[in-house]
């Protein structure tokens, strides 16, 4: 083919830029172009168990059972894991190998100044998740039955020892029934479309009014999180009361009010935030015989029978929000799932999740028990489903 002598290019000129073009990487690629995770991208590798003391003594304030809140990553390849539900302690145990016992490597450990979350909660409070960042850790916290909407902060932060952390400070940019809870890492290439290098969210405590109604995230700064420095923080999916994911009391594979929210996870060089939980989808308030409920007999929500799911998101629309585009409420999941391999009799349960970029693996904890267990999924480094 002879190229008209306008369009002609003189030298190496093409060949160079084809090369330019085949070099380019695709993480270079714009990032709404990246591929969506699906279910078949998250792969269940098993679970490992966690010991039933921190060996200090044989109280309910070094035991892990009952326990398994704030799941979140520790340095050189740990974990800290909330012990027992009554005393809001936290440990760091190592990661063993699937079907193995993990080590405690620092026992359960109280959060100073924990009461200062709301004054007026008594003992009524709970750990909500953990961060390790930059060699800092941050851990949050809520009130438990806030009727009052008395909350006053949610996040600690100090260095990776639990016993230094200083705090609590409030987030701005959302209240802390909005953030209190789960923490996870943006990947580099959608720090700049979101706004900020971590998510924190909460979901579905007691109280709904002043939660989300669905799965929430907020976009901040790990930096910004001390005593003396603001802590800004910009809601970019989530549901207040007015705006729901779906009825509180009804019928939806999305919400009721006893969903449950335990973690997320944003995996590299994909365009999907993912959040995991547990759901059923007929809500039934009353007491567990009365709801037909054989896991859970206490008077309160039920949805029998429950799966532990997925509820996948485009980052791509968070992006929309954070840019003012879109609501946080406008945001729908793209899909659900169920994760396969925790529970298949209708008892699911969950407690807390978190991810580890490195390696891609998420770590869940089942809640409650007197035998804890870490169950493990790995995501496909070649994800499944491309851009649409």
């Amino acid at each position: 083919m002879l190229w008209p002598p306008s369009c002609r290019v003189r030298g190496p000129a093409p060949l160079l830029l084809a090369l330019v073009l085949l070099a380019t990487p695709a993480a270079a690629q714009p990032p709404e172009a990246l591929p969506r995770v699906g279910a078949g991208d998250l792969v269940y590798l098993g679970s490992f168990a966690l010991p039933a003391s921190d060996g200090v003594d044989d109280s309910t304030e070094h035991t892990l059972t009952y326990g398994g809140a704030a799941l979140g990553l520790g340095p050189e390849g740990s974990l800290y894991v909330g012990c027992h539900a009554w005393h809001n302690r936290l440990a760091r145990v190592s990661i063993p190998a699937v079907g193995e016992t993990a080590a405690v490597l620092a026992p359960c450990t109280a959060i100073p100044n924990l009461d200062a979350v709301d004054p007026g909660a008594g003992e009524g409070l709970a750990l909500g998740g953990s961060l390790l960042w930059r060699n800092r850790l941050l851990v949050s916290a809520w009130s438990y039955y806030d009727a009052g909407g008395d909350a006053a902060a949610s996040h600690f932060a100090g260095p990776s020892d639990v016993a230094a952390l200083e705090g609590p400070v409030r987030l701005g940019g959302a209240a802390p029934g909005l953030v209190g809870g789960y923490m996870g890492v943006v990947p580099d290439e959608w720090r700049a479309a979101l706004g900020g290098p971590a998510l924190t969210g909460q979901c579905c405590i007691p109280i709904i009014t002043r939660s989300s109604q669905g799965p929430a995230a907020s976009v901040f700064d790990p930096d910004d999180v001390g005593p003396d420095r603001p802590a800004a923080s910009t809601l970019v999916v989530g549901y207040p009361a007015e705006h729901p994911l779906a009825a509180w009391d009804g019928t939806s594979p999305l919400y009721n009010g006893a969903t449950i929210i335990g973690g997320l996870a944003f995996p590299a060089g994909s365009r999907s935030v993912l959040f995991f939980g547990r759901h059923g989808d007929t809500f039934c308030y009353g007491t567990g015989e009365e709801c037909g409920d054989p896991a859970e007999a206490d008077k309160g929500n039920h949805a029998w029978p429950y799966r532990h799911q997925v509820w996948a998101y485009d980052a791509g629309e968070l992006a929309a929000v954070k840019a003012g585009r879109l609501a946080p409420w406008d945001v729908r999941p793209y899909a659900t799932w169920t994760l396969p391999g925790m529970s298949d009799d209708g008892s699911a349960s969950m407690r807390s999740a978190t991810y580890d970029p490195a390696t891609r693996r998420v770590y869940i904890t089942t809640v409650y028990g007197e035998s804890p267990r870490v169950h493990v999924y790995q995501v496909r480094t070649a994800l499944g489903e491309p851009a649409s």
